[in-house]
């Protein structure tokens, strides 16, 4: 029973008076029995009919998933190799694989951001992809000016996560080739390393490609580019720099180092420096 207590009354001990037991002292159930019985199978979705069980209730089933196509990408980035201004790098392939259990619909493709006009989908397999199946998409970069290029490449299609975007970048340089002194020649390479507004750092790289060495202990090789007047150089480094401004050019000089005096065939070196008050491109670069 539920619990006890002790009959306050004269007579004694009286079950009538006393807790409501589930059942009395022969077994039989009481109608509070019965009512707890009914109350507890009732919260478990039961009936009862005349004190006794009327079934176990049928679950529901839940129904299973609609089948749907999924998106699994090689790669959500893609970057190029430095690439020389107007030309076109070697191409990016991206692997798209539907990892979904019903077919995949690619509804195309589209490219966005700071840079776009500088990347193009140079050509697609993508359309109707069944599942666990793979297609692919070929990606170009063709700076269009120097330094640091960046854009996003969207692809639509019917997966639950579309669109899927794929970073793209790629640094556009500007090669300068310069005659040498003697029978040397020098190819220039520019790479702007990082820019922001009104300002960047760039890299000068200066290679022998011709067959005697530039400069000597006695006669160490010199470096020397143009910039617009209005620029100022705030650091440069892997040389000693002198400016000097003639009408609207900022005329640089960098003397070789002390441990790099020459430069042998085959040899390069870099020069690199800050600007403020512009960002453009050296001109007229020479090493001798």
């Amino acid at each position: 029973y539920l619990g006890w207590t002790w009959d306050s009354t004269a007579s004694g001990w009286s079950c009538g008076s006393g807790p409501a037991l589930i059942v009395d002292y022969t077994g039989t159930p009481t109608n509070f029995g019965i009512g707890l019985q009914q109350h507890l199978l009732s919260l478990s979705g039961t009936t009862t009919t005349g004190g006794t069980t009327g079934g176990t209730p049928t679950p529901t089933p839940t129904p299973a998933p609609a089948p749907a196509p999924g998106v699994g990408l090689s790669s959500t980035t893609a970057s190029f190799a430095n690439t020389t201004v107007g030309s076109t790098s070697a191409t990016a392939t991206i692997t798209v694989t539907n990892t979904g259990n019903a077919a995949l619909s690619v509804q195309g493709t589209s490219i966005a951001g700071a840079n776009a006009g500088d990347f193009k989908v140079a050509s697609s397999t993508c359309s109707s992809v069944a599942a666990s199946g793979t297609c692919s998409l070929g990606v170009n970069f063709t700076p269009s000016a120097a330094g640091s290029r960046t854009a996003t490449l969207s692809l639509t299609d019917n997966a639950a996560s579309s669109p899927q975007v794929i970073t793209l970048s790629g640094t556009g340089v500007v090669p300068v080739s310069t005659p040498g002194s003697g029978s040397a020649s020098v190819k220039v390479t520019y790479t702007v390393v990082n820019s922001w507004p009104g300002g960047l750092q760039a890299n000068l790289t200066f290679t022998n490609t011709g067959t005697t060495t530039i400069g000597s202990s006695a006669t160490p090789w010199v470096a020397k580019f143009n910039l617009p007047a209005s620029e100022t150089i705030s650091s440069l480094w892997n040389a000693t720099g002198s400016y000097a401004i003639n009408g609207s050019v900022l005329a640089v000089t960098a003397q070789a180092p002390s441990w790099q005096q020459t430069l042998a065939p085959g040899q390069s070196w870099s020069i690199g420096y800050v600007t403020n008050n512009g960002v453009a491109s050296p001109t007229n670069c020479t090493l001798s």
